[in-house]
């Protein structure tokens, strides 16, 4: 005899084997964002950090200049596949540059004062109270 199909049973379990899909593909995507070998993830993090370290009223290098980087990186300190390690550099220090720009406080000058874009982005949804003690916080001389 055949059995009855159960519909809210069904459902609850193509919900649990969607989710678990999800959680497994998040996982392996997460994982592997900053190379598949651990020479590529070195890589990557000797990128981060040269990014992070770059001095603050430089620009991205372009294409050309962040090549020549990985590649002095990789006689110094890579090993393995020379162009997946330039290629996990590039995206490393590509990341760090921009963490350390946008962490940067780019300051405009004011009629009379000085006025941080960064004061500003975060006091959007603020009061104008929250935005004078932001500025009055980070004092700057004008320019």
């Amino acid at each position: 005899m055949a059995r009855e199909l159960k519909p809210v049973r069904f459902f609850v379990m193509m919900a649990l084997a969607a989710f678990v899909v999800c959680v497994v593909t998040a996982f392996y995507t997460h994982r592997f964002a900053h190379g598949t070998t651990a020479e590529e993830r070195s890589a990557y993090a000797i990128g981060l950090k040269a990014g992070e370290q770059a001095p603050a009223e430089t620009i991205m290098p372009t294409d050309a200049e962040l090549n020549m980087m990985a590649q002095k990186y990789f006689k110094q300190q890579g090993s393995g596949d020379q162009q997946s390690w330039d290629l996990a550099f590039e995206n490393g220090y590509t990341d760090g540059f921009k963490r350390h720009i946008a962490a940067e406080p780019t300051w405009q000058a004011g009629p009379g004062r000085g006025v941080c874009i960064v004061c500003i982005e975060r006091c959007v949804f603020g009061t104008a109270a929250q935005s004078q003690r932001i500025l009055n916080e980070n004092p700057i001389s004008n320019v």
